[in-house]
């Protein structure tokens, strides 16, 4: 089983995100775990316990040029 965790700090783009995610994998007749996180500490302390196979990082601020 695919097992996605997204982490964001917008809660709407982490919906979004999910409902493309299952829309894509539907399509596909997979099912995948999806998780969204908007807390990091969360996030890590459930890597801890599960593994997954991807994951997707949209935080806001971007990288300085």
């Amino acid at each position: 089983m695919y097992c996605i965790a997204i982490l964001t700090d917008q809660e709407q783009e982490g919906q979004d995100s999910a409902e493309y995610i299952r829309n894509y994998f539907k399509e596909k007749h997979i099912f995948p775990l999806i998780e969204i996180y908007q807390n990091q500490e969360q996030f890590f302390a459930w890597t801890l316990k599960t593994v997954p196979t991807v994951v997707l990082l949209a935080l806001s601020g971007g990288c300085p040029v």
